[in-house]
């Protein structure tokens, strides 16, 4: 995850903010997590499929817009079942 037009500074504070809600498309699936300070997050045992991430700030101190993606989770020989997908977020005026 990362965020444009934030800080350095203020950036891992921000992210620490920040909250990921992943459904499938069938909505049979639900989870939720928070990233590290870096922004990384993992997910295990996810089946192959389509998967909506919805990315909101939970804190207090920015206006950071949720972020709502779609993405196709794929297995294949060449990712080894390692899907790395980014995230990237919009700070808004204070």
């Amino acid at each position: 995850l990362d965020i444009e037009n934030i800080s350095e500074e203020d950036k891992p504070f921000a992210i620490a903010g920040l909250k990921v809600n992943i459904t499938d498309e069938k909505n049979s699936y639900y989870e939720s997590v928070y990233p590290d300070y870096d922004g990384v997050f993992y997910l295990f045992d996810l089946q192959p499929g389509r998967y909506i991430f919805d990315v909101e700030y939970v804190g207090e101190d920015f206006n950071i817009h949720t972020l709502h993606k779609e993405v196709d989770l794929i297995y294949t020989e060449e990712n080894r079942g390692e899907n790395e997908f980014e995230f990237i977020l919009k700070k808004g005026d204070n």
